[in-house]
């Protein structure tokens, strides 16, 4: 069961998305765009999804998929401290979180884009691409696909949480 690590240009990987200059960040930014439909239909085949499915269904789908993954070595390590995704691991909740992306960007009325976040700087997710046009608030796929998924690979449940998510945004559209 292979599957591609996500992994930046190694100029970029050296350093943390906050010690990024302007230029640095919009190169990541030109990069991971320039990626991001392969990493999405990379998942989608991976993981046999159909995406002529509603986004509902599709995303139950994912995330089904994801948690038989998630008792594989290759996707899930054991450590003192409990369960860990692996580098595959992370990069499946990575691209699941962008298949999250598309479909925002699909069903957004085109009002969702992607953008660099600026500020604030203690923020996460700076420097790095996020989703915008939910009013208020803006939304990292990868930073919260992974979340979620880390949090399923310690043994929790989470029913639903990328048809919620997802759900969630588009009622801030």
């Amino acid at each position: 069961m292979e599957y591609p690590v996500f992994a930046p240009p190694i100029e970029l990987a050296e350093k943390q998305p906050r010690e990024w200059s302007k230029a640095e960040a919009e190169a990541y930014f030109k990069w991971f765009l320039a990626n991001f439909d392969s990493r999405v239909n990379g998942v989608l085949d991976f993981l046999k999804l159909n995406d002529q499915d509603p986004p509902n269904i599709l995303l139950f789908n994912a995330q089904e998929k994801l948690e038989e993954l998630l008792l594989n070595e290759q996707f899930v390590t054991s450590l003192p401290a409990g369960r860990k995704l692996t580098n595959k691991g992370y990069a499946v909740a990575a691209d699941l979180g962008l298949l999250v992306a598309r479909l925002l960007l699909e069903h957004g009325q085109g009002k969702v884009a992607w953008n660099i976040l600026k500020k604030p700087k203690t923020d996460q997710s700076y420097n790095l691409p996020i989703l915008i046009g939910f009013g208020e608030i803006h939304f990292d796929p990868i930073a919260w696909s992974i979340g979620d998924a880390s949090w399923l690979a310690q043994g929790n449940k989470k029913h639903g949480a990328w048809v919620k998510g997802f759900e969630f945004l588009m009622g801030k559209i």
